[in-house]
């Protein structure tokens, strides 16, 4: 895990969203990277509540025993992240997608789909996910299956931080408020900072 420990912010209003936005700043000229280490995956991953406690400690200790297999799944886990990244961007932009990135997330999405597995559940059954041992990325099944569903129709509501017009912030989010009018992707970041700005302008004006 990385020394210094990012505290991650779950803002985007899905999960795949927040995956996104595991990347600070605005991509590419002011980008930070926040999954440096295979253990900010993980740590990301339970504060997203998509795996507990016990599930995080036995994918480290796996990890741990397989270094060179932690260290290409975080790759991976970030080339997907990027290529959603750029496929919401493109469409946000009005622009033709990258076919490296439209073919790498429809992998990502067609791998999740093959997984899913009717499982009994009481006196039913519920959809669950076939998780191959030792896989490492397994618990970002669900961010897949998520991206597939805004990619196929929820776009319209996905909007970029305004702090982007000044090349401040890059992160996405969905906007749930009942006139659209989200602006910001926190208010307490991105939005005080518009506020002071425009407060100084007005002063200097």
């Amino acid at each position: 895990m990385s020394k210094d420990l990012y505290e991650y912010e779950y803002v985007g209003g899905r999960p795949s969203l927040d995956f996104v936005n595991t990347v600070g700043g605005l991509r590419p000229a002011s980008a930070s990277e926040h999954l440096v280490a295979y253990g900010d995956l993980i740590r990301w991953a339970r504060q997203a509540r998509l795996i507990d406690s016990r599930r995080g400690q036995a994918l480290l200790a796996e990890a741990a025993r397989h270094p060179q297999r932690a260290e290409q799944a975080v790759e991976s886990a970030r080339r997907v992240r990027e290529a959603l990244h750029d496929l919401i961007l493109s469409a946000l932009r009005s622009r033709r997608p990258p076919a490296q990135a439209l073919e790498l997330v429809n992998r990502w999405i067609a791998d999740a789909m093959s997984r899913r597995r009717l499982i009994p559940r009481g006196s039913g059954y519920e959809l669950d996910w076939q998780e191959e041992p030792g896989d490492l990325l397994a618990f970002l099944i669900p961010l897949a299956l998520d991206a597939a569903e805004i990619l196929s129709g929820e776009l319209e509501r996905v909007h970029i931080c305004d702090e982007a017009e000044v090349g401040r912030c890059g992160w996405l989010f969905l906007d749930e408020t009942k006139n659209h009018s989200r602006r910001y992707c926190t208010m307490k970041e991105c939005g005080n900072r518009a506020k002071q700005r425009r407060f100084r302008r007005r002063l200097s004006s």
